[in-house]
């Protein structure tokens, strides 16, 4: 129960706007309450998916950290977390991609700008696992009682 109650505690907090410093403290412990929950989690498809939405929120908030972390540069299309931020965002949806036209190595190629934007898109997708997640640990404890 405690992954649970980390992630709520995270997931109310960038629901309620969190500063960059206690984002990234209380991820690292959504992440260990996690990796501890790994190896004591039963096992059961149900259980399972939850841990899975788990995983998802938990990539989805490593993705908002790097985009507050990295406000301001450009992010292109050929880099590795731009197909980890498309994938994590259904395609880019909602997700400003721009052109690039003043860097004549870079000259045409797709880009997009972390920050608190991007950050928040990827908050609400992380929010959304980790509410399927949660819902799913919830139900199964409701129904072994």
């Amino acid at each position: 129960m405690t992954l649970v109650r980390q992630g709520a505690t995270l997931q109310a907090a960038t629901d309620q706007g969190i500063t960059a410093q206690d984002f990234k403290k209380s991820l690292i412990d959504v992440k260990a309450a996690y990796d501890i929950a790994l190896g004591t989690w039963p096992r059961n498809s149900q259980q399972d998916s939850s841990m899975k939405a788990f995983a998802d929120a938990i990539a989805a908030w490593e993705l908002a950290r790097f985009s507050l972390e990295n406000s301001g540069r450009k992010l292109y299309e050929d880099e590795p977390l731009w197909s980890d931020i498309a994938k994590a965002t259904d395609g880019g949806e909602g997700v400003t991609v721009q052109a690039e036209t003043y860097d004549e190595k870079n000259m045409g190629k797709k880009y997009i700008r972390p920050g608190k934007d991007l950050a928040r898109r990827l908050f609400g997708i992380a929010n959304g696992h980790f509410q399927f997640g949660k819902d799913q640990v919830l139900k199964w404890l409701s129904d072994a009682k």
